[in-house]
């Protein structure tokens, strides 16, 4: 990412070839875009088994929605829904332990 964000900002005609690639396979670039997020979110689980699999169906249901409010409304707004979404099963667990003790 560091060297794409390099020549990026270098180069005028890589410039022109990233937003080529980005406006033409928008929908590919968000699906792989999930798989990648979907598969970085194994690292949550111990095991490695058919249920472990199946649990990165919403991670990977998820990162097509961050995906697309990242095309849609920025990187920012997707960074923000993804803090907003890890932070509600922390608030979750503060309160019961504050219950339960």
């Amino acid at each position: 990412m560091i060297t794409i964000g390099t020549v990026y900002l270098i180069s005028t005609t890589a410039r022109h070839k990233i937003h080529f690639i980005i406006e033409n396979h928008t929908v590919l670039l968000i699906v792989l875009s999930a798989i990648i997020f979907a598969v970085i979110h194994i690292t949550n689980y111990d095991t490695r088994d058919l249920e472990t699999y199946l649990k990165l169906v919403p991670r990977l249901t998820g990162g097509l929605y961050l995906g697309y409010i990242a095309y849609k409304y920025g990187i920012g707004k997707s960074y923000m829904m993804h803090t907003i979404n890890n932070f509600i099963p922390f608030i979750y667990l503060g309160v019961m332990r504050w219950v339960l003790h």
